[in-house]
């Protein structure tokens, strides 16, 4: 209600368009450097020249706490919780439906898809840009990706660098799969891994570890590092993955636990062990220098977020809104995805300290298929049109 004695004065859309024109672009960037994903977004759709400001400077926003994506109530929409605003958001994403495909990997704002009829995808969730990845079929020993074990074929995608914001860049998509699972008597002679640069017509696979198939791999100072099922460590060259692993650090450790390789703050290396029909973690710090795992109960500021497709780690610092010192997780169980696909998955927050166990807040009732995934939002903007606001944003 206007106070006594004013009177509320309309604006029209021509004069809020000049007004919003007259603040200086600097003052402009000074702002957005201080905002937070979503208001970064909402204050980019005030007027014309402050989302043309937005896209030609590309200011990058204030780091965001990671986003849970959910499914969406509709096949071409997700759903986005957001611990730093305490809500859910539901975007809309490009075809196709989203509600059809798996996310199997999480890497610098961008999701890696596989949708059912063997179309892969890397996708900007936030901007909608998305990039055609390789086929599954184009893999040496896929002929009919409708014939393979999909939920136990493909596991888990990464990237070895971040993709510009129009998805180009000099960046590697690495893809972990079972080729076992095609029930061939020659699935010895490949690897488990396989790599395809944007633009690639197909897959190219590396050649076999002697070790066993790799579990978890991951980006690491300027190497791949990945570790087998036997928790063998593997280390790769970046510009030379298709000559197979540099060395092998022999590290056999808790061989019958679900293995996730994660950076910390500081550059220091941890594999995760999380029990395989159980929430039980533990943390353990390689040191590279003297090849052993040491068992950790203190992650410091660092705050761990796991699935069956993700690992990563931010700060409790940055993000008081986050339990320091904690491991965030969703269901691993990818070799059961089938059976799960109408049934809750299981996500909570661990204690490194103590053990506990306590559900993650603000998760209400939610549907279950596709699984869950954790990505830390990005949005640089610079090569997108005239950006249109999610509603969900409004």
């Amino acid at each position: 209600m206007a106070a006594a004695g004013f009177k509320r004065q309309k604006t029209c859309p021509d004069m809020a368009e000049k007004n919003c024109a007259e603040l200086p672009t600097e003052l402009l960037g000074l702002i957005l450097q201080k905002l937070t994903l979503p208001d970064h977004i909402r204050l980019s759709c005030v007027c014309k020249s402050w989302n043309q400001a937005v896209r030609e400077k590309a200011w990058r926003h204030k780091p965001d706490s990671p986003w849970l994506m959910l499914p969406g109530e509709e096949d071409i929409s997700a759903k986005f919780l957001s611990f730093s605003e305490n809500r859910t958001y539901s975007i809309p994403l490009p075809l196709p439906e989203i509600r059809r495909r798996v996310c199997i990997g999480s890497s610098h704002g961008w999701l890696i898809t596989v949708y059912d009829m063997s179309e892969m995808h890397l996708l900007n969730p936030v901007t909608g840009v998305q990039i055609q990845l390789p086929s599954i079929t184009t893999l040496p020993y896929v002929c009919d990706y409708a014939e393979v074990d999909r939920p136990l074929f493909l596991y888990k995608a990464n990237l070895s660098l971040p993709p510009h914001a129009d998805g180009s860049g000099g960046f590697t998509v690495i893809l972990l799969h079972n080729p076992f699972r095609l029930y061939d008597e020659d699935y010895d002679d490949f690897s488990n891994m396989a790599i395809a640069k944007v633009g690639d017509n197909s897959w190219t696979s590396l050649p076999r570890t002697s070790h066993g198939s790799i579990a978890d791999i991951i980006p690491h100072k300027g190497q791949l590092y990945g570790v087998d099922v036997g928790g063998v460590l593997h280390v790769w060259d970046h510009h030379h993955l298709t000559s197979g692993p540099k060395s092998i650090l022999e590290i056999r450790f808790y061989c019958g636990m679900t293995k996730l390789l994660v950076e910390s703050l500081n550059g220091k290396l941890y594999m995760q062990y999380k029990g395989l029909y159980y929430n039980t973690f533990m943390a353990i710090r390689l040191d590279t220098d003297n090849p052993e795992f040491n068992p950790e109960d203190d992650l410091g500021d660092n705050v761990i977020f796991v699935d069956s497709n993700t690992s990563f780690s931010v700060s409790a610092t940055k993000f008081p809104e986050l339990g320091g010192n904690c491991i965030y997780f969703t269901d691993d169980a990818y070799f059961d995805f089938d059976h799960l696909k109408h049934k809750p998955r299981e996500m909570g927050v661990f204690d490194v300290k103590n053990g506990s166990m306590k559900p993650i807040p603000n998760l209400r009732q939610r549907l279950h298929w596709p699984p869950p995934i954790w990505i830390i939002p990005t949005w640089l903007v610079h090569t997108i049109a005239y950006i249109k606001l999610p509603t969900a944003l409004a």
